[in-house]
């Protein structure tokens, strides 16, 4: 399931729910990479990235293939959330 979104407080709870990995793109780079929450944004509060995904596995007992859950933002939302610490 892959979703984008710009709801601050879904970013929220998906941030502080430890269950969600953070990863942060780069698209003229061409590259995706695992993050720390305190690498999305620089001292001044600017995005690092180009984007960002918060992601989990959800795992279905009826299957054997667990399933990525994703929600992407942009960098904009990205400080605006920032702004909000």
């Amino acid at each position: 399931m892959e979703h984008v979104t710009s709801d601050l407080k879904l970013i929220d709870r998906l941030w502080n729910d430890p269950t969600y990995g953070l990863d942060g793109f780069s698209t003229e780079g061409g590259y995706i990479q695992p993050i720390d929450r305190d690498q999305a944004v620089d001292g001044d509060g600017h995005a690092n990235y180009d984007g960002y995904v918060l992601s989990r596995e959800i795992e279905d007992d009826d299957s054997p293939v667990s399933e990525l859950e994703t929600y992407q933002f942009d960098a904009g939302t990205m400080e605006s959330y920032a702004r909000r610490w």
